[in-house]
């Protein structure tokens, strides 16, 4: 494949928890034993449950992707905790990422590095975050200006996510674009950071959140494509084997969500 031909493939699925405590039977056989006693460990329900939802989703999903079972799926860590994935040999590059925020959980693959980020739109002092974090970054112009921070905090920690750094690097040296559902490069980067290599976009998780998915490894050249799916949590593990829809292209086009009614 010639360079003017690379592409980048990303899924991302979004699974809304709603009222539940617990997951589905079906979705719970996916949690490998190890990351159910990590989310034992966290103070809040909604939280536990939102961690045990990512990282059986994330299993399914992985194992669907392989064509293997989800006890065939492994979890490690790198340095800074981001969650790898440990395949059967021959399968593979497939890389992941997690985020959650009220009751959305996010999940990311793809066959490149990369960092998702959701968050909850709510009242914060945007002003003085805008001011501490972003000062050079674009203004919300036409835009409500809390919202517009939300996009413009979630595409940084999705880049930063996607480098293996998060919230490590200086945000006011990272320099974006107006947020966009099209894949774009950043403005200016820290040094040494290789977010010059990387590509983010806005997503659509509906009402109240915000959310961005980012690719590092890519250049100019690089097309990235993306599909995003939705589902109510209790319909994710009964749809999974039709869940990859033809994608979009988020080059040019709306990187937003495919809800299942």
């Amino acid at each position: 494949m010639s360079a003017a031909d690379a592409t980048a493939e990303v899924q991302v699925v979004m699974l809304d928890t709603g009222r539940k405590r617990d997951l589905p039977p079906a979705l719970a056989a996916t949690l490998p034993p190890a990351e159910d006693a990590r989310a034992t460990t966290l103070r809040q329900p909604q939280d536990r449950l939102n961690r045990r939802v990512a990282y059986a989703a994330l299993c399914a999903l992985a194992a669907a992707r392989a064509g293997v079972a989800p006890g065939a799926i492994g979890i490690g860590r790198d340095t800074n905790g981001k969650p790898q994935l440990r395949l059967p040999a021959g399968i593979g590059p497939l890389h992941a990422s997690l985020a959650h925020a009220g009751t959305r959980v996010a999940v990311a693959l793809a066959d490149h590095a990369v960092g998702i980020d959701i968050e909850r739109v709510g009242a914060i002092d945007h002003q003085a975050l805008l001011h501490e974090y972003f000062p050079h970054d674009p203004e919300a112009a036409d835009h409500d200006p809390q919202t517009w921070f939300f996009h413009l905090w979630t595409a940084k920690e999705a880049l930063l996510k996607a480098i293996g750094t998060g919230l490590h690097l200086p945000l006011h040296e990272l320099v974006l674009h107006p947020p966009s559902p099209v894949f774009q490069a950043p403005v200016s980067w820290p040094a040494g950071s290789g977010l010059g290599q990387t590509r983010v976009a806005t997503l659509k998780p509906g009402a109240g959140y915000a959310a961005a998915v980012a690719v590092s490894g890519v250049d100019a050249s690089t097309r990235v494509r993306c599909t995003l799916r939705t589902w109510p949590l209790e319909q994710f593990h009964a749809d999974l084997p039709c869940h990859r829809p033809a994608p979009w292209s988020t080059d040019g086009s709306d990187a937003g969500s495919s809800p299942r009614k």
